[in-house]
């Protein structure tokens, strides 16, 4: 099979920094509050964090529509979707949705279903609360069915979703208004508590960290603040669906997003000159193929002698995911969502298989003597991937160049 031209480019990993480590175990605990955790390079995460999209409000959940199976997860402003196998596709609901609602048997509309679903409301288009939070996403996920409730205004009509209530009157329920932008302080406040009550948290007059999410409008609570403890450092954190608040040595209370992360850990290749010339040097390693829906089940360090250049030239029929260069710096040359080409049929635990489609390849550049700054890569290299496949130590495989008669591990 020959795989397309255009790949993502190269990424430069490197071990995290004090600064790192406690700001991805910030953002580990907040995306855990609804999610699966916190995972640097899936496409999802990614996007949400680059766009700031907000925390996700659910996990990531799949469904057959026009004959596909899509991905997607709800994050607190916009709902993200992908194909399956172009997991690298995270692709806006909102764009699919436009202006109008998409009709029924349509992805769009399968995804809009879906959606709702996710927070136990059944979508009714021709609802006008329904209908203002289907086109405008940032609104987040309904918690709760349309729901009538006694106001001094009179009875109202409301849909909490995770970033914004919507209201109406009852007797004109398509004078949809929000929350958001009462002057009323005592709506407000009723709204409020309905919004907390959907979310399963208490709803709190007094509490520093709810009076700041009130003040810039990030939602409901996700959880309740809870100790972090990482890289020697404690906070508290509270997690809400447009961000997380953490508290300060000094008490005072910052947005997770305006945290200081330092160095990313896997960001698009950058200084040091050496490294971004490798960015440029072409489109990436060319060795892949999809993985056809495969679980990622192990890891295969090789040690062989190929140069950079070597493994990203056009047409190359060989590549790991990951070099492990002499210095310590390690590339991604593919994404660990695709199958590349680094061991191909061999023979393992009895069995002879093609184990592209199922681990990730590391190449450790040979150095001799062994630099203790190469030895830390490998080591925090492994503990990551190890954690985020739930793999054990058995799971990583040491392979020697093939030989005419195969691999065997």
């Amino acid at each position: 099979m020959t795989p397309p031209a255009v790949v993502t480019p190269p990424v430069v990993v490197v071990p995290p920094s004090t600064d790192e480590a406690y700001h991805e175990a910030l953002l580990e605990h907040a995306y855990r509050q609804r999610g699966e955790g916190y995972q640097g390079g899936w496409a999802f995460h990614d996007a949400a964090r680059r766009d700031q999209l907000g925390m996700p409000v659910a996990g990531r959940r799949d469904i057959e529509a026009a004959g596909r199976r899509i991905v997607f997860q709800p994050f607190a402003r916009e709902t993200l979707y992908a194909a399956v196998p172009n997991w690298g596709d995270a692709e806006r609901l909102s764009t699919m949705v436009g202006g109008s609602i998409p009709p029924p048997g349509s992805l769009g509309r399968a995804l809009l279903d879906a959606l709702f679903a996710a927070g136990g409301v059944a979508f009714e288009p021709q609802q006008p609360l329904h209908r203002a939070a289907a086109l405008d996403l940032r609104c987040g996920m309904p918690l709760a069915g349309v729901q009538p409730v006694r106001s001094a205004a009179g009875t109202l009509l409301v849909l909490v979703c995770a970033c914004e209530t919507l209201y109406a009157p009852i007797d004109r329920p398509h004078q949809v208004a929000r929350a958001s932008a009462l002057r009323d302080p005592a709506l407000r406040e009723l709204l409020g508590r309905m919004a907390y009550r959907a979310a399963g948290q208490p709803y709190h007059t007094g509490d520093a960290f709810q009076r700041m999410a009130r003040q810039h409008d990030l939602g409901v609570p996700l959880g309740p603040a809870t100790l972090v403890a990482a890289a020697g450092r404690r906070a508290q954190l509270a997690v809400f669906a447009a961000d997380a608040l953490c508290s300060e040595p000094d008490g005072s209370i910052v947005r997770l997003s305006a945290l200081p992360a330092g160095r990313p850990v896997l960001a698009a290749a950058a200084p040091p000159l050496a490294i971004a010339q490798v960015a440029r040097a072409g489109p990436g390693a060319s060795a892949w193929s999809p993985r056809f829906g495969a679980r990622i089940g192990a890891i295969a360090i090789h040690r062989r002698s190929a140069t950079l250049e070597q493994l990203m030239a056009p047409g190359a029929r060989w590549s790991p995911h990951y070099l492990v260069c002499r210095d310590g710096a390690i590339i991604q040359l593919v994404d660990d969502t695709l199958a590349a080409w680094h061991i191909g049929m061999a023979t393992w635990r009895g069995q002879r298989r093609n184990l592209n489609r199922t681990s990730i390849g590391v190449l450790v550049e040979p150095s001799d003597p062994p630099n203790p700054a190469q030895q830390r890569a490998v080591s925090w290299l492994m503990r990551r991937l190890r954690r985020r496949y739930a793999l054990s130590s058995s799971d990583v495989l040491a392979v020697t160049p093939p030989t005419a008669k195969g691999t065997t591990l």
